[in-house]
């Protein structure tokens, strides 16, 4: 008699006779590269006894929350007191006359943390330490951190300098410190890895700093303009917080902030928020044209100081006589030196009386959004790696890494994660594990339970792709000799886009020229991945998937071209499935061949029904 305990979230369920846990393992090597598939069981129905609906938070009664039954929990399973699985992720699927729950486990648990927060690689967290988080964007040597690439500036544009890259492995570093996930690939694939680069396209300034350097502003009331004609000018009133990196404020008699000074000359700055405000007034105020009402940023000591920043609200009529300004402020100005400014109400409609501001009004001083060339240490030079990479999933960059690399993800002890190419089961034929005892006969003839000739999702032309080569430049197509299959399908396409080499260096043109010289920014460019080349350049050599099958992809397709597939059923003790290695093949004397496992459906009876893929 088969003994088995199952715990969800440490908590021992009830099981009887009729409970029946199958489990699935399953490979993903000579599967879709593009897809990380993982174990599984199937439907486990478990007894409606009180101690499961009492771990299950009583999901089965309506009047009892349904939260159990929306989130994932853990599980272990043992069977004859070995623990096969110490990791998985378990759902409750339904309730009828049992308790439905399944379990998977193995690359679904190590990805877990990532898939399930659909997290993009500008999720990774990240720091405030200078050449580990970010750089300062200035004109220098190129280098491995700022290789040259083709951007479409010339070389004496003031405005614009070639932009940081950052590596595939720093990015998968990243992602196994965030994730608490090891990644381990062969010794050439981390060669490859240490320089094929991702260029920060974009120029963002990192959230962090932003939020480190900016004055918040909240309104705490309205004055009057006490200088001959300022009648129609009324000067905000604050309660000031956060940083006084860029602004310094100055404050009346009774301690309310009135204006402030830039602390850096000609630096300019964004100012963002929201001021609602009630009026009274018999005439209609008007929200543009030369009587306006207006929100403005200049100098109160005169009614003809410079302009520096305006904002014009929306008018809506709250009854007969009343009205509400909402004034939604987001825009850049430049301050100028170092003379004072103040937040001013320019509005010929009203008295000061006539004024009540909103509960939660404010304004934020803060830095740009964008980064800017500068040869000084200042927030707006910081070329941060993060908040520029490229938006993509981080299962997808891992998928794409895995891809480019011709390795397929297998699920390791703790939380390893191996990324194994086909040579690998090649090369551990010397580790073969001989199930030749081990074979159930199904017939008197030798020859397997099952045999097949195709794998799901193949075609006979199997077409990997960079993002947008609609001219099918860059493509590779691995073929399976099968005319009983569907002709072609598009199997893979990277996140990144393949890019042209001019004078032996990669473009992306990012920057161009208007008709009259001024330079141009897109920073709506397609993601790329380069491989760097004598430190200082970069290049697309090499990256075209016709090279990449040739290099990474021999053996999988000599095996995938011509695929043979046997299903037996085979004898596995409880503690060979739980170090099950998928990397390692199998050996059946019988027919002479070894065999790489793609998958092991195992019953508690200890009799597993096997699909083996011929490897010679």
């Amino acid at each position: 008699m088969t003994e088995q305990l199952l715990f969800i979230d440490n908590k021992a369920m009830d099981i009887n006779e009729s409970t029946n846990i199958t489990l699935n393992f399953r490979s993903n090597i000579f599967s879709d590269v593009s897809k990380i598939t993982s174990n599984n069981t199937y439907s486990i129905k478990l007894p409606l006894t009180v101690n499961n609906c009492h771990v299950i938070n009583y999901a089965h009664l309506p009047s009892h929350s349904a939260q159990y039954a929306r989130i994932n929990h853990k599980g272990r399973y043992l069977r004859n007191g070995i623990e096969i699985i110490s990791d998985a992720s378990v759902i409750l699927i339904e309730i009828s006359e049992t308790i439905d729950i399944a379990m998977t486990w193995g690359n679904v648990s190590k990805f877990a943390e990532i898939v399930n927060d659909n997290k993009t690689l500008q999720d990774l967290s990240y720091g405030r330490t200078e050449n580990e988080d970010y750089i300062i964007w200035k004109k220098g040597d190129n280098s491995p951190r700022i290789p040259k690439i083709d951007y479409g500036f010339k070389n004496d544009e003031p405005a614009a300098w070639y932009h940081p890259v950052v590596t595939a492995m720093w990015v998968l570093n990243k992602i196994e410190a965030d994730a608490d996930i090891t990644f381990k690939f062969q010794e050439q694939h981390y060669e490859l890895l240490k320089t094929l680069v991702i260029p920060l396209l974009s120029r963002n300034s990192a959230p962090k700093e932003i939020e480190a350097r900016t004055t918040t502003l909240t309104n705490d009331g309205i004055s009057p303009y006490n200088i001959p004609g300022g009648w129609i000018l009324k000067i905000f009133q604050f309660v000031e917080s956060g940083s006084d990196y860029y602004v310094a404020i100055t404050k009346d008699s009774s301690g309310k902030v009135i204006g402030f000074k830039p602390q850096k000359e000609n630096v300019p700055l964004r100012i963002i928020g929201t001021i609602n405000i009630i009026v009274n007034t018999s005439q209609e105020p008007q929200s543009s044209g030369e009587y306006g009402v207006s929100f403005d940023i200049r100098n109160k000591e005169s009614i003809t100081s410079k302009l520096k920043f305006r904002c014009n609200p929306s008018i809506s009529l709250l009854q007969e006589n009343q009205y509400k300004y909402s004034f939604a402020i987001d825009g850049e100005f430049n301050p100028g030196d170092t003379e004072e400014l103040s937040a001013i109400l320019y509005d010929p409609y009203a008295e000061l009386g006539n004024y009540t501001i909103e509960e939660g009004s404010y304004v934020k001083i803060t830095m740009r959004d964008t980064v800017y060339l500068k040869d000084t240490d200042e927030a707006n030079s910081r070329f941060y790696y993060v908040p520029n990479l490229p938006d993509i999933k981080q299962i997808d960059f891992i998928k794409a890494i895995a891809s480019i690399c011709g390795t397929f993800a297998i699920p390791g002890n703790g939380n390893i994660v191996s990324f194994v190419p086909i040579d690998t089961i090649i090369e551990n034929k010397t580790k073969a594990l001989n199930w030749t005892k081990r074979v159930i006969a199904s017939y008197s003839a030798n020859r397997p339970k099952n045999i097949s000739f195709k794998i799901d999702g193949f075609s006979q032309r199997n077409v990997y792709k960079w993002k947008n080569d609609d001219k099918n430049k860059y493509n590779g197509i691995i073929y399976v000799d099968d005319k009983t299959l569907e002709y072609e399908q598009e199997t893979l396409t990277l996140p990144f886009a393949a890019s042209e080499m001019k004078g032996g260096i990669a473009t992306i043109p990012i920057y161009s020229y208007t008709s009259d010289g001024a330079l141009q920014y897109n920073e709506s460019t397609d993601p790329r991945l380069l491989v760097l080349k004598n430190d200082n350049t970069a290049t697309f050599d090499g990256l075209d998937w016709n090279t990449i099958i040739e290099n990474n992809y021999k053996s999988y397709q000599k095996y995938i071209r011509e695929p043979k597939i046997i299903t037996e059923l085979v004898e596995i003790r409880d503690h060979e499935l739980r170090n099950l290695d998928m990397s390692v093949p199998v050996y059946l004397a019988q027919y002479g061949k070894y065999y790489a496992v793609i998958s092991i459906k195992a019953e508690k009876t200890g009799i597993c029904e096997c699909k083996l893929f011929q490897l010679d």
